[in-house]
């Protein structure tokens, strides 16, 4: 399964049934464009970063997306994160969502930063990441 699958279904299952969810959406097509307008930190990504689409649900303080560089960058992006999941999250079934990326072939790297916390998915072959954010207790 994919990482973020579980959470779509979610999410859209959620909307249809009118539950209130205050949920900002964001897509740039160019970093520059992009400008830190989500809760994915634009200090962590490559120049050449595109395609980026964020969803943070406000109320829940999470945050999904995705986003895609040149695999030239790639060394550059996991230079500022760390290799390896966060140990918990507060996404549900957190060790099946790892192991699911593991197994997909994806690399897992982790970045916190004050109150938040993010995991990222990545297939550096083609440079392509999706990530989930949380926030966490001091």
């Amino acid at each position: 399964m994919r990482p973020f699958a579980a959470v779509t279904m979610i999410t859209g299952g959620l909307a249809l049934c009118g539950c209130d969810l205050d949920v900002v959406e964001t897509h740039a097509d160019t970093l520059a464009e992009y400008d830190d307008c989500g809760w994915l930190r634009a200090s962590l990504l490559p120049p050449s970063t595109r395609d980026i689409a964020t969803w943070n649900q406000l109320d829940l303080n999470v945050s999904t997306g995705s986003f895609r560089f040149d695999p030239s960058e790639a060394e550059r992006f996991t230079r500022r994160v760390r290799r390896g999941a966060p140990a918990r999250s507060r996404f549900g079934d957190w060790s099946d969502t790892v192991a699911d990326a593991r197994q997909a072939g994806l690399g897992v790297w982790q970045y916190a930063e004050d109150h938040a916390q993010w995991a990222f998915f990545c297939d550096l072959a083609v440079a392509r990441c999706e990530y989930r954010m949380w926030a966490v207790q001091p």
